[in-house]
């Protein structure tokens, strides 16, 4: 059962392979769970920071995040037919003006199951202002599972492989256009 304020992707994507995905704001404790995911070998080798984080860092990162008002980040679950929800990713909007910056970060235990798309797609729902927004995202471009996740939540690649302006690391950045809810 989602949490008060939680949307159900059931309603906008269906059952999938026995996913009906749930989206709720991030908590403060989902801190300890996206500190484990973020210093995974795979998804740092991926990122675009890809130092690994100490425990109080993160805690403080997280906590700041969770006090920003131009940050919306939101917690996908899985609920499997078996019962519980099950974490599989994080998606994170970094506003500013009429941009975001999109960020996911999946679970480990969770790639590969079809899910990175439909996570994007619901967290789309908590963004709320009523006009439009672009959505921007800076992906390596040896990440195939990321890019491939975009295109399918409906970005469109608008710039080939450079210098990211945050990071200098490589990468292809993807826009989408959306009508944000009032």
């Amino acid at each position: 059962v989602p949490l008060p304020g939680a949307v159900s992707a059931v309603q906008r994507f269906g059952s999938m392979e026995r996913h009906v995905l749930n989206f709720r704001l991030a908590a403060q404790a989902d801190s300890r769970v996206i500190f484990s995911w973020r210093n995974d070998t795979r998804t740092r080798s991926m990122a675009l920071t890809m130092d690994v984080i100490d425990p109080a860092t993160h805690e403080t990162w997280f906590a700041a995040a969770l006090e920003n008002p131009d940050r919306v980040m939101v917690m996908a679950e899985d609920s499997p037919s078996n019962g519980g929800n099950f974490p599989v990713a994080i998606v994170r909007f970094d506003v500013s003006g009429e941009e975001a910056l999109v960020s996911i970060n999946m679970n480990p235990a969770a790639r590969g199951r079809g899910l990175a798309a439909p996570s994007l797609l619901g967290a789309e729902q908590f963004l709320t202002g009523g006009h439009m927004l672009t959505l921007i995202a800076e992906i390596k471009p040896e990440n195939i599972a990321s890019l491939r996740a975009f295109e399918r939540a409906g970005y469109q690649q608008v710039a080939p492989a450079s210098a990211s302006a945050d990071t200098q690391a490589e990468t292809v950045q993807y826009r989408k256009r959306l009508a944000r809810r009032r």
